[in-house]
């Protein structure tokens, strides 16, 4: 006669024999080091935590959150964020699709060109941040204002004028990003079947036909998770600023990303903020959080609304 099996032990045999066992250790790190985290930092923004008395906060509600919007540092730290990125992403967007165009095409030496590209990515950010900032420099060290004065052009003030900060910030960016996103796009044109391209090019379209009315259309999707990954990584910024501008001149660069940096971690007083207030800065992180969130969840569902239209 069979012996019944218990059912917890079917139960358990049949976790054992599905894919349970293999994807586990990965949900319980996701749990521990991605989802633990943030709602942490949601407690975290709702105390008066501090670096020097990490166990004594205090539950302040949305005390940290008022404070925010009556900052007129933090009004115009958002103003930046918001003005570096409109004019980031469409930039380096544009110039990425460009670079990947050219290195699509069966050139004599594009490896070449696709290592130089990507250069930029084996450096960290702050180490970019420092090689501009000594490139940059506005005395007879910085290479480009001493090659500007040799030809008898003058000194361009990128650090000490607030209108040049900013464009030297925007520079820099898109200089260390641009390949990350141009092999992005590489990948996306590559899956293009090139029947499609030759069997238009029969038909008489020429290279500018070719590329509005076959290439962007099939990478809409790529596009798109492009522009939400740049979206996510330029509004976050905050080691090129501390490299380069340190939020100045004139609190003139601070961007959301700096700003709780600081609040959390600098010197106090240094580049006019408070430092220390662990439970001030989770708030701006939190409120970095719900901007972000906004606008993936919108531009995705103009993604998907447009894909129902067609």
């Amino acid at each position: 006669m069979a012996v019944a099996t218990p059912r917890s032990t079917r139960h358990l045999e049949r976790f054992l024999g599905g894919p349970w066992p293999f994807i586990l250790p990965g949900v319980v790190l996701y749990l521990a080091l991605s989802i633990y985290p943030l709602f942490y930092q949601f407690y975290l923004a709702m105390t008066d935590m501090q670096v020097t008395s990490l166990a004594g906060a205090q539950w302040i509600g949305l005390d940290n959150f008022a404070f925010l919007f009556s900052d007129s540092r933090f009004r115009e730290a958002l103003q930046f964020t918001f003005i570096f990125v409109l004019i980031t992403v469409p930039l380096q967007y544009t110039i990425a699709f460009a670079l990947a165009l050219l290195v699509d095409q069966k050139l004599r030496g594009r490896i070449v060109f696709r290592l130089t590209y990507i250069l930029p990515l084996a450096i960290s950010s702050l180490i970019v941040g420092l090689m501009w900032r000594l490139l940059m420099h506005e005395s007879a060290a910085g290479f480009i204002n001493a090659f500007l004065e040799r030809l008898g052009l003058g000194t361009l003030p990128f650090f000490s004028n607030p209108h040049w900060a900013r464009f030297s910030v925007i520079f820099v960016n898109i200089w260390a990003s641009v390949g990350s996103t141009m092999i992005f796009l590489l990948g996306g044109l590559q899956t293009i079947d090139p029947e499609q391209i030759e069997a238009a090019t029969v038909d008489g379209a020429n290279a500018w036909q070719r590329f509005f009315l076959i290439k962007l259309p099939l990478m809409r999707e790529i596009s798109s998770l492009a522009l939400i990954f740049m979206f996510v990584a330029t509004f976050g910024i905050f080691e090129k600023i501390l490299a380069l501008t340190f939020g100045g001149p004139a609190n003139a660069t601070f961007t959301i990303g700096f700003y709780m940096f600081v609040t959390a971690f600098g010197a106090r007083g240094a580049a006019g903020a408070t430092a220390g207030l662990l439970g001030r800065a989770a708030a701006m992180g939190v409120v970095m959080f719900f901007v972000i969130m906004v606008f993936v969840l919108l531009y995705l569902r103009m993604i998907l609304f447009e894909r129902e239209e067609a």
